[in-house]
């Protein structure tokens, strides 16, 4: 089983939004005691609603922006992959390497199917087998 199939198992979604969902309620539940301290303590109900729109505002505009900023640099963001091995076979599957990628072993077999690389690709093993495949 691969990392990613293990990182998409439906167990860690639950995990995760389990989590989410908390840190929701509990903003929640002190967004609610704070309104209620502040019409006790004799605060106009109009500026604690204005306050609570200009605080959610200025909470959510910055994310969006920098969400933007990400989806818009995504294609030209680049990373590089390097694997070294002293004695053992190294295995690449089905990978997208958006910089170079670089594979060195010392005496082990050097196996590379369906890798994409955007820069160079170096894949050397100093007496063992270099095979790739798409």
């Amino acid at each position: 089983m691969s990392i990613m199939s293990q990182l998409n198992q439906p167990v860690l979604y639950l995990i995760c939004g389990g989590i989410i969902l908390f840190v929701a309620l509990v903003c929640v539940v002190f967004l609610v005691r704070a309104y209620r301290a502040g019409v006790a303590i004799g605060m106009d109900r109009t500026k604690l609603n204005r306050t609570i729109t200009a605080s959610a505002t200025f909470t959510v505009l910055p994310s969006v922006g920098i969400l933007l900023g990400v989806i818009a640099l995504s294609g030209s963001l680049a990373g590089s992959l390097e694997m070294a091995s002293g004695g053992g076979d190294l295995s690449v599957e089905n990978v997208t390497v958006g910089g170079d990628a670089r594979l060195h072993t010392a005496s082990g077999d050097i196996e590379a199917s369906d890798l994409r690389v955007n820069g160079s690709a170096r894949l050397e093993s100093a007496s063992g087998d270099v095979e790739m495949r798409n």
